[in-house]
Order: structure tokens, then C-alpha cells, then sequence
């Protein structure tokens, strides 16, 4: 399309920063909480990690409609300049940054937000994963490209929702990892939250029975950061030390 250069990664002006990738390779696709995702601009690839071969891929590359096969095809571009919806809940955020006299409702408001914005997937009555795949086809098919701005997502995923997490997190200045890795499911991505005096949570945007899972909790043994290590063993020992 006329708004894309894939030869120098760009979209709408966003500059694709392939640090993020290798940050994203890191401890089999965690990236750490020292890393701060309120640039003005940036795309997230989507990893895969084939479990029989090992080999991983990333969808960071430029697609026309006839091309997209997909809903996997996606690449996501974070822009608040260009995504309006995101610049308005970042705005929400900042506004709110002192309005909670402790972390825990300030985490439940952004959750809030998150599930406005990004619908009711993975929640009590809300669309199915089919669903979703279905929408999020049929947007990048209807523009011609799978290049999508994170808050135009119509049904928001796991790697949608705790992305946007993630984001509104280092508004307000919480502690909060976004991790990929593996769910009961499959392929899924989560949050990791240190709150002072409180400690680490587990914060599955997608998943409110999950969300604050503490260190030692049988239900984090269903989050892993790789196929064979449980999550609930190694993750929060990883985020103590700062690796996550």
C-alpha cells in the first residue's frame, strides 16, 4: 500500500526497531520490564517457536491483502500519533496516575481500560478465539495490508491485551513485564507486576481467574515461559532478578 515502505520498515512513519525483536528472543520470547514501550512509535512482531523444530519466526514483514492468509499474519504497530483510540487511554492513564491510593486498584482500573477498549475475549460470555482470528482476518483483508494499530483491533487477543497493559503500566510508572510463552492453550502472553511492599503478581488481562497469581500458586503452573518449564517454578525468580 502507498502508506508502507517494507524495504525500510516503515508504516505510517513508524519506524520498526529490530532491538525490540532480540529483546523479544530473549528467555524464549520474555521481554524484560526494564524495557519501556511508551516510544512516540514502534512495532511488535508476533514470534512463533515451532516446538518440534525449535526454529522461531516473526511476522514483521509487510503484507498486501492477497498475501494475508491469516489472522497470524498480523504485525502490530504501536503509534499514538496515528492511533487515536491509544493516544486517548494513554491520556486516561496519565490522568489517573495519582487518583488510587494503592497499586492494586490502580492495576484493576487499567484492566478496565484494557477491557474496554479491547472487548470481552477470554472473558465470561465473550467472543472465542475463532472469533477473534475471524475479526482481526477480515480488518487486515479490508485495509490491504497486515500492518494494524493496536487499539483499531476490533476483538483484542492475549498479545493484544497485554501489550496495551503493558503500556498503560509505564504511564503511571507501575513495575509490569509482558511475557510470551506458553498457556494451557498454546501460544499466550501475560503480564508480571512488582508492587511496592507487595511483591509480584501475575496479571492475565485475558484470564480474570488468573490475574494476581501469586509466587508458589498451582494455578501458575499453567503459564510457561518456555514449552518444558513451568512458569510457576522459574518465571517469578526470573522477574526477582531482573531478567524478565
Amino acid at each position: 500500500c502507498a502508506l508502507c515502505d517494507p524495504d525500510a520498515w516503515t508504516f505510517n512513519g513508524s519506524q520498526y526497531d529490530p532491538f525490540l525483536t532480540l529483546l523479544y528472543a530473549e528467555r524464549d520470547g520474555c521481554i524484560p520490564s526494564s524495557v519501556v514501550t511508551t516510544y512516540p512509535k514502534f512495532i511488535i512482531p508476533w514470534r512463533y517457536k515451532n516446538k518440534r523444530t525449535g526454529e522461531i519466526t516473526w511476522k514483521i514483514f509487510h503484507l498486501t491483502a492477497d498475501k494475508i492468509t491469516s489472522a497470524d499474519s498480523e504485525t502490530i504497530v504501536v503509534n499514538p500519533a496515528k492511533d487515536l483510540r491509544l493516544r486517548n487511554v494513554m491520556k486516561r492513564a496519565a490522568d489517573a496516575k495519582y487518583s488510587f491510593s494503592t497499586g492494586f486498584q490502580m492495576v484493576d482500573y487499567l484492566l478496565r481500560i484494557v477491557r474496554e477498549v479491547l472487548g470481552d475475549y477470554g472473558l465470561p460470555g465473550g467472543p472465542t478465539s475463532s472469533d477473534a482470528d475471524a475479526s482481526l482476518f477480515q480488518q487486515m483483508t479490508r485495509q490491504g495490508h497486515n500492518l494494524m494499530l493496536l487499539c483499531d483491533v476490533k476483538i483484542g487477543l492475549c498479545r493484544h491485551k497485554a501489550l496495551l497493559f503493558k503500556i498503560l503500566c509505564d504511564i503511571v510508572d507501575l513495575d509490569c513485564a509482558l511475557v510470551t510463552g506458553y498457556s494451557t492453550a498454546g501460544r499466550h502472553q501475560w503480564n508480571i507486576i512488582t508492587l511496592a511492599n507487595e511483591g509480584d503478581y501475575l496479571i492475565d488481562p485475558t484470564s480474570p481467574h488468573f490475574t494476581w497469581t501469586t509466587k508458589g500458586s498451582l494455578r501458575t503452573r499453567g503459564y510457561r515461559v518456555t514449552a518444558d518449564t513451568s512458569f510457576g517454578h522459574s518465571g517469578f525468580t526470573q522477574k526477582e532478578r531482573g531478567e524478565l
